[in-house]
């Protein structure tokens, strides 16, 4: 299905969320967080209008092989130990 929040959205720390279909999250000067040790796990299309934030141990997880993401705002990932997997098409060239 398709869910679309239009503030921040954050999943909490050790907090786990699925979608399948179209997540599309935020609005400019708004963010999507996944806090320390959390993830989220997507099959589908991610649309980030705002910002992107991997926090200390969150997971940004793709599965399928037809998932896509595109973020309007900018890409923060805790370098330490964030992971994001999977195989996905980043339309906007966020994830260098």
């Amino acid at each position: 299905g398709n869910m679309t929040v239009s503030d921040n959205l954050n999943v909490n720390s050790n907090g786990k969320m699925e979608v399948r279909g179209t997540l599309a999250a935020g609005a400019a000067g708004r963010s999507l967080n996944i806090n320390s040790n959390a993830t989220l796990k997507i099959e589908g299309d991610l649309v980030v209008y705002g910002d992107l934030r991997l926090n200390s141990g969150a997971t940004l997880e793709f599965t399928g092989t037809n998932s896509s993401v595109t973020v309007y705002g900018n890409v923060y990932i805790d370098r330490t130990n964030a992971v994001v997997k999977g195989i996905f098409t980043d339309v906007k060239n966020k994830f260098k």
